[in-house]
């Protein structure tokens, strides 16, 4: 059995459970739950398949060092007492990514100078040269975490951020991030047994990702780089078998995923997007009013993101109003999940939710509220659950 090593996955705030959730599913083991951050073991081809798989992370990170620094010269010191040979070879370039919350190093772009130059002065004294700097596109990148005194260093095994799927090439103002949808879809237990409503699709993401899910395809398989490729112990050959393994794992939507926008622009610009990850068959755009809307089934999973703040430009108390005469009206027997940072005109959709989770999009602070439209009254619901 190939060794198991200790990594972190990072997240959005609110899905860190949902991910932890993942990384069991995909055979993590001792995992931990942080703030916007999950940690846990696995081997190599668990790194590997985290990261094409795992729907709610943002990026894999594999800690190679960490210790105290009370000033900038503990920082140099103890950075340069790693053997950075193992992880930087000749011909790569690196660059340092600093979160840093300390009142002793103030400044993340300092605390990131020291320890690039702790890097650089190790190869001088070593080999009489340096890597390459590259803070664009870097083939290793240092992640730097300090949180007071406490000092963590982590290579990036991702890359590009795992939000980035590569399908959204095009997108409306304010889009939800392919994470954070995929987050929500899990929250309300989308499983793929139903038709999927999504009312102001936008971009498309929400009905991309249930597809992605409902499918079981793992949202970055056809990415053709990640940092990990560049490591010395880099295997080819089981990333392949890894991705031969997620392929025989997909499986058949027998129903269909419908997004609906009255921007002509909006559906043009979901087109593309589920034309690009080649998923057409099962995704149905449709330029209309989710409020003229008929539903082309009973029974919908519905998931959206409606403008609230600056993209509302509407009365909000009638908007709202419509939404939930709509779904009282036409998806009684159905349940809704919407996402919004309206909190004082949420209350004029004129139903309770059942349950409300504490979301960040971008940066502001939401609500992802779930309602419940029963047929029938909820009295009457309750009285025929009673009998049974």
């Amino acid at each position: 059995m190939s060794t198991k090593f200790s990594m972190v996955a990072t997240t959005l705030y609110g899905l860190e459970q949902v991910l932890a959730k993942e990384l069991e599913n995909m055979g993590a083991t001792e995992i931990v739950v942080k703030n916007r951050a999950v940690e846990f073991k696995g081997n190599q081809a668990c790194m590997y398949r985290a990261n094409m798989s795992c729907r709610t992370a943002l990026r894999i990170l594999l800690p190679i060092g960490h210790f105290k620094a009370f000033k900038e010269e503990h920082l140099y010191k103890r950075t340069k007492e790693i053997d950075w040979s193992k992880h930087i070879r000749d011909g790569q370039s690196f660059a340092i990514n600093g979160v840093v919350h300390s009142k002793i190093f103030k400044h993340s772009a300092y605390a990131g100078l020291k320890v690039k130059d702790a890097i650089v002065d190790q190869f001088r004294d070593k080999t009489g040269e340096r890597p390459n700097v590259n803070p664009k596109r870097p083939d290793v990148l240092v992640v730097l975490h300090i949180d007071k005194e406490y000092v963590k260093l982590l290579l990036d095994t991702s890359g590009k951020p795992l939000h980035m799927r590569g399908y959204r090439l095009d997108a409306v103002q304010a889009p939800i991030s392919e994470v954070l949808a995929a987050g929500i879809l899990q929250l309300s237990s989308w499983e793929g047994q139903s038709d999927f409503l999504d009312p102001m699709c936008g971009s498309g993401t929400f009905c991309i990702e249930a597809a992605l899910m409902a499918m079981n395809k793992a949202p970055n398989l056809a990415r053709k780089h990640f940092n990990f490729m560049g490591f010395a112990d880099y295997d080819p050959d089981l990333l392949m078998s890894v991705k031969e393994s997620l392929i025989k794992e997909e499986k058949a939507y027998n129903h269909t995923i419908y997004g609906l926008d009255i921007s002509k622009e909006a559906c043009g610009i979901s087109r593309s997007n589920v034309m690009r990850i080649g998923l057409s068959r099962a995704i149905k755009i449709q330029c209309t009013d989710f409020f003229n809307y008929k539903p082309n089934s009973k029974k919908h999973h519905i998931v959206f993101n409606p403008p609230y703040g600056n993209r509302l430009r509407i009365n909000p108390k009638a908007f709202h109003s419509d939404i939930g005469d709509a779904f009282k009206q036409k998806y009684s027997g159905c349940k809704a999940w919407l996402i919004s940072s309206d909190i004082e005109h949420i209350k004029y959709i004129g139903l309770k939710p059942s349950k409300k989770t504490k979301l960040i999009n971008g940066k502001l602070e939401c609500r992802l509220l779930e309602f419940e439209m029963y047929e029938g009254s909820k009295k009457r619901k309750n009285q025929k659950e009673e009998t049974l």
